[in-house]
């Protein structure tokens, strides 16, 4: 159901294209990011549990997408701050309480950063975004 609030919310105000685009490269750099952080961990710390019990999971990281989504939603919001403030609330009540695994969160939170900055720099210098239009005009 969260999928399609808020990927839906900004695909709407963005465009399927720039949603989608934005969707696979928040989740593709962050697992390439997790992922060179897990591998660097490893030959730091060989006998860690915590990584190795990274490593013998499989990852399928939409929900990491979907992070990276609401990263960039902020952009959209009149208090940028508001948005990534209630996703790591979230995230430390679903780690904390809910009990999801630590490198999950990571996830989480790498692509709603990514999102941030890379929906940020978007639309600060290669074109404005539809949302940002519509402030404007309003």
């Amino acid at each position: 159901m969260s999928f399609l609030v808020f990927v839906q919310s900004f695909e709407a105000r963005e465009g399927a294209i720039r949603t989608y685009v934005l969707f696979m490269i928040c989740l593709s750099l962050t697992a390439i990011g997790v992922s060179i952080g897990m591998h660097i961990g490893e030959l730091i710390y060989p006998d860690s549990e915590f990584i190795r019990s990274g490593f013998a999971r499989n990852w399928n990281g939409g929900s990491a997408g979907m992070f990276g989504i609401i990263g960039a939603s902020s952009h959209q919001a009149r208090k940028a701050w508001l948005v990534p403030t209630i996703a790591i609330v979230f995230e430390m009540w679903n780690h904390f309480i809910n009990g999801i695994g630590t490198l999950t969160s990571t996830a989480h939170i790498v692509s709603m950063t990514v999102g941030f900055l890379l929906w940020g720099y978007w639309i600060s210098s290669h074109s404005e975004s539809r949302a940002i239009k519509e402030k404007r005009d309003s």
